[in-house]
């Protein structure tokens, strides 16, 4: 692996105790991107792994974005 990636979910309250399904549905995108990209990983591939949140607030609810750089990725460009 030797790509970065990045998906986006909403959640439609302002409370960081809704988010958990937005947070569930960026992860399973980012699996979805690094597969589409021809990447062979499963969720299994996100453990002890960082992945960076950002959080935009809008109208009633926020957009969530994950970002990830497989640490595969970070040490090829160490």
């Amino acid at each position: 692996m030797s790509n970065k990636y990045s998906a986006t979910a909403t959640a439609s309250s302002k409370h960081p105790h809704d988010w958990g399904r937005a947070v569930s549905v960026a992860l399973t995108h980012l699996i979805e991107e690094a597969q589409a990209k021809g990447d062979d990983v499963t969720e299994n591939d996100l453990f002890d792994e960082d992945l960076l949140m950002n959080i935009r607030g809008g109208g009633d609810g926020v957009e969530i974005t994950l970002h990830w750089t497989p640490a595969s990725s970070r040490d090829e460009e160490s």
